[in-house]
């Protein structure tokens, strides 16, 4: 299993960065020890279109939102998660986790017993 690649993603003068970033900095190290997360800071319209961001801070595992959800207006202003400056917890939690959750099953049976019921 891989370790997942988190990144942060905060606009210059983001009230909410240290924030954010302080948020995920703590649910990665209980998480994940020893794993880094990048802090991008967006400066310019132009990044902001090259890497689809939706607003600071925007958080990202493997790439991915950790809202799941798409990108509507790329922008350098303050994004909100329902209201609140920085995303809850459990959601942060659920992108790592399910950015770590296995691809593939392997059932292991003792003379076939139970493996087509496991497998259904």
């Amino acid at each position: 299993m891989s370790t997942p690649k988190i990144e942060v993603l905060t606009s210059t003068g983001c009230p909410h960065a240290e924030a954010a970033l302080d948020l995920v900095r703590t649910v990665v190290v209980e998480l994940l020890p020893d794993s880094p997360v990048e802090h991008v800071l967006v400066t310019d319209e132009w990044q902001a279109r090259e890497l689809v961001f939706g607003g600071s801070p925007t958080i990202r595992v493997n790439s991915v939102d950790i809202e799941n959800r798409p990108v509507g207006d790329v922008t350098l202003s303050c994004r909100t998660y329902d209201g609140a400056e920085s995303p809850p917890r459990w959601m942060l939690e659920a992108a790592i986790l399910r950015a770590l959750a296995p691809r593939s099953y392997l059932f292991l049976c003792v003379a076939n017993s139970a493996r087509s019921q496991l497998a259904e």
